[in-house]
Parts: structure tokens; C-alpha cells; sequence
């Protein structure tokens, strides 16, 4: 009796991360918080893993994944803001949080930024590169539109210290601590600019995936 031959390979999109080689399945993170991965690699019939360039995986998957990964991302920046309740509004979407920025936070979202950071009001100042009597000064109305950028870009930085190290109390101590990865400072004291920000999640990312801390 015959059967129809096999196919010459199927195709199992996988990604292989950084040097390493570790393999991540496309559903639990191939692209996560920004950090962009090398390459895909197709599962051959014959147990052959053959690289192909990125652009191989389909739109539609990766259109799928972005979304779905960009709304877990926003409900946590959103979590670390103090939620819907002391925003103040519906969040229902990026645009919406852009708006609040503009807006400018109520100062219940400073507050709350310092107790999840477990920050003092000049610590987290300074490491905004804020002046901590203008934030005092503003405490019965809403931040400039610039403070509250800043204090996204914290919030983002928590969101993603959390979900890399697992929780609070331990992404609090990782970004006080002095690391080699970013010239012996703090992660915490690199975030006055979008630059070192920016450093620090691609630093965060590569830990998400079992490289360096």
C-alpha cells in the first residue's frame, strides 16, 4: 500500500538569539520589548536546522505577535502609572497614554512611582534629571507634560525590570546596583536620556533570554 511521500521539510519558525543559540519559540518571544533577534531557523524533515533570513516568517504571524505583545506592554506601564483609576482616564491603547502625557499626570502618579521604584522624590528626580522642588511645587495639580515623559519612560523601565528579574522587590535592587555591562553605573542612574534608557532595556532584554545581568 502506498502513502503519499512526506513533504522535503516543514517549516517551524524558531528564533536563534544573539550568539548563544538559545531557541525561542515565536509565541513566547521572538521579538519582546525591543530587542531585535538575528535570524529564524527552519526545523527541516530531517532534523537539519537550515537558517533563512527574518522576512521568512509570515506578515500575518508577526503582525499577530506585535500586537498582542505591544498590548501586554502597555497594561504594564500602565500597572507601574497606578492604572486607569489614578490616571484618571480610559486606557485603552497607545494613543490614549499619549494623550495623558501631553495632559500631564496627576501627581498621585509621581507617589506611586517612587513606592514601586522604591525611590526617594530626589533619587527618582535625579535620576530623571527633574528638579525635585518643582515636582513638590505640583503637588495639588498636574506635572508638566515633560515630567510626565520622564516618568513614562521610568514606568516603562519598571514594567520591563519586573518582567525580566520577576518581581518587584528584585527589579528595584538590580537597577541600583552598579553594572559592568553599562560602565559600573546603576541602571537607574543611566536613564536621564532616552539613550541610556534605551541601554538599559536592551541590557534588561538580554537577561529576559538568559544572557548577562
Amino acid at each position: 500500500m502506498s502513502s503519499s511521500a512526506p513533504p522535503p521539510w516543514r517549516i517551524e519558525p524558531v528564533r536563534i538569539l544573539g550568539t548563544a543559540g538559545t531557541i525561542v519559540d515565536p509565541e513566547s518571544g521572538f521579538r519582546r520589548w525591543g530587542l531585535e533577534v538575528p535570524k529564524t531557523v527552519h526545523v527541516l524533515s530531517a532534523g537539519k536546522p537550515e537558517f533563512a533570513p527574518d522576512s521568512s516568517l509570515t506578515g500575518c504571524a508577526n503582525c499577530r505577535y506585535n500586537i498582542r505583545q505591544m498590548t501586554n506592554e502597555l497594561r504594564s506601564v500602565i500597572r507601574e502609572l497606578g492604572g486607569e483609576r489614578l490616571l484618571g482616564r480610559a486606557m485603552a491603547s497607545d494613543r490614549d497614554l499619549r494623550e495623558a502625557i501631553r495632559e500631564g499626570f496627576p501627581h498621585a502618579v509621581l507617589e506611586e512611582l517612587m513606592q514601586a521604584s522604591g525611590l526617594t522624590l530626589k533619587e527618582l528626580a535625579d535620576a530623571l534629571d527633574l528638579s525635585s522642588r518643582s515636582l513638590q511645587r505640583r503637588r495639588r495639580g498636574r506635572l508638566a507634560r515633560f515630567e510626565s515623559d520622564r516618568l513614562y519612560r521610568l514606568a516603562r523601565l519598571l514594567a520591563l525590570a519586573r518582567e525580566s528579574l520577576g518581581d518587584a522587590a528584585r527589579a528595584s535592587r538590580w537597577l541600583k546596583r552598579t553594572n559592568r555591562a553599562l560602565g559600573g553605573v546603576a541602571p537607574i542612574a543611566a536613564i536621564d536620556t532616552e539613550l541610556g534608557a534605551r541601554q538599559v532595556e536592551n541590557l534588561l532584554g538580554r537577561i529576559a533570554y538568559g544572557g548577562i545581568s
